[in-house]
C-alpha cells in the first residue's frame, strides 16, 4: 500500500512538471500537532523555476484545491521578496503543495486581515484579523493631551471586520453581540507596549507621529510607526515599530528599531509590558511566566468575561525576572542586537469561540511556542 502510494506521487510530480511550468514544494510537520500556518518561500528560492513577473498559483495536488497566498514587498520597491502559503498539515506528515504559473490575477478581496490609519478618531492606528483587534493612538490624540505608546485591545466574537463598522456608528464600549472596547489602555504599555527601565523610572514614547502599511492582507498585515525622541536624558532614542499580524492568531509580532542618539554602552533595560485591571473586576490577576513568555489573565468589568494576554519572545540564556511598576508587569527582553528587539504580544477573551477560560489560553500561546521551536520544514523540489 505505501509503495502504491508513492509511486501515485511520483507520478502525480511527473505529470506535473510535464504539464506546465512550475516546482513542487514539500512542506514536513516534525511535531504531534495539527497545523494550520503560513509558510514563506523567498522569491529567489524559485525565480529559476517560475516567472516570478506573472501571476502565481498555489494548489494542493496538480488538479486540486488552491490554497489561500499572498505576496509580501515589504521593502516597497514595487517587487515582491517572498510568498506566503496558508497550509494545513497533519501530524508528523509531509504535504506537497504545487506551484504554477497562471493568468488570473491574485486578490485580497474578501481579506479578513485589515488595518488602516483613522484620521477621524484622532489619528487612531488600528488593525484586525479574524479573532482580535488592536489600536494606537496617533498625533492629533496627543494634541488633545491623551499620551500612550501602549497597544490597545479590542475584543471580538465574529470572523468578520470590525473596524471601519465600529468606527462609522462610534458605539464599541458595549457588546452587542460583536465584541466592543473594553480593555482600558490609558498612558501605560497595555498589551504589549515598549518601554525602558532606568534608575527605577518607566520610560514609554508619546503617540506615533507617522505610520506606513507595508502589506494588507489576505494572509498578513503589517505596518510601521514612527515615534520621536523619547527615553531617559542620558539615553534618548527614535523608534521605528513594525507590527505584523497573521490571519488567524492571536498574537502580533513586534519588531521595533531603536536608534539611539548617544554612543554609550550601558544601555537600559528595554521591557514588554502587560497592564493589569485588578481594579476591574472581582476575579483575580493570574500571571504565569518564564524565561521566555509572560501569560496574563483578568477579569473584564460586568458580564464581560476573562481577557488572556501574553508576550513571548525567542529563548534566552539568563534568567528572566518579571518587574512589577504599578499595575504593569514587564518582561525584560532579549535585544537581537543593540538597536533591534522583536517579540509577539497579543490577546484572547473568554466569549470569543476560540478563547474559553485561562487553560484554554495558556493551551494556546505554549502551542504558539511548540510552532515557533519547530517549525514546518520546507523543501523545494527541483
Amino acid at each position: 500500500m505505501l509503495r502504491n502510494a508513492l509511486i501515485l506521487s511520483l507520478l502525480s510530480v511527473l505529470l506535473f512538471s510535464c504539464a506546465s511550468t512550475g516546482l513542487v514544494v514539500e512542506v514536513y510537520n516534525p511535531l504531534e500537532l495539527q497545523r494550520s500556518e503560513i509558510i514563506t518561500l523567498q522569491r529567489s528560492q524559485f525565480s529559476d523555476q517560475l516567472n516570478c513577473d506573472l501571476p502565481i498559483q498555489v494548489k494542493d495536488s496538480p488538479e486540486g484545491t488552491t490554497l489561500p497566498i499572498q505576496l509580501l514587498d515589504l521593502d516597497q520597491d514595487q517587487s515582491w521578496e517572498s510568498l506566503l502559503i496558508q497550509v494545513d498539515v497533519d501530524p508528523l506528515e509531509t504535504l506537497e503543495v504545487f506551484l504554477i504559473n497562471t493568468e488570473e490575477e491574485n486578490s485580497t478581496a474578501g481579506s479578513n486581515v485589515f488595518g488602516r490609519f483613522v484620521p477621524e478618531r484622532k489619528d487612531d492606528f488600528a488593525w484586525e484579523n479574524d479573532r482580535i483587534a488592536f489600536r494606537m493612538y496617533g498625533p492629533a490624540l496627543e494634541s488633545t493631551g491623551e499620551i500612550s505608546s501602549g497597544v490597545d485591545v479590542w475584543v471580538k466574537r465574529v470572523d468578520y471586520p470590525i473596524i471601519d463598522k465600529w468606527y462609522a456608528h462610534g458605539k464599541y464600549h458595549k457588546d452587542i453581540g460583536e465584541g466592543a472596547d473594553l480593555y482600558k489602555v490609558g498612558p501605560t504599555v497595555g498589551c504589549g507596549g515598549l518601554g525602558l527601565l532606568y534608575n527605577d523610572s518607566l520610560y514609554v514614547s508619546n503617540n506615533f507621529t507617522d505610520y506606513r502599511v507595508l502589506a494588507n492582507g489576505p494572509l498578513r498585515f503589517v505596518f510601521e510607526l514612527d515615534y520621536a525622541e523619547w527615553g531617559p536624558e542620558e539615553h534618548k532614542l527614535t523608534e521605528t515599530k513594525r507590527i505584523s499580524l497573521d490571519l488567524s492568531q492571536h498574537l502580533n509580532f513586534m519588531e521595533s528599531h531603536l536608534k539611539w542618539i548617544d554612543q554609550a554602552k550601558n544601555r537600559p533595560c528595554i521591557v514588554a509590558g502587560l497592564l493589569a485591571h485588578p481594579q476591574h473586576s472581582d476575579i483575580p490577576v493570574s500571571l504565569n511566566s518564564s524565561d521566555n513568555y509572560m501569560i496574563m489573565h483578568e477579569g473584564i468589568k460586568g458580564d464581560n468575561g476573562t481577557l488572556g494576554t501574553a508576550i513571548v519572545q525567542s529563548p534566552v540564556v539568563r534568567e528572566v525576572l518579571i518587574k512589577k511598576y504599578g499595575d504593569q508587569y514587564l518582561m525584560p527582553l532579549n535585544p537581537g542586537s543593540s538597536d533591534k528587539v522583536a517579540y509577539w504580544a497579543g490577546a484572547g477573551w473568554s466569549k470569543s469561540p476560540w478563547v474559553t477560560d485561562e487553560a484554554s489560553w495558556t493551551d494556546n500561546i505554549l502551542t504558539h511556542i511548540n510552532r515557533t521551536a519547530a517549525p514546518l520544514q520546507i523543501t523545494i523540489i527541483d
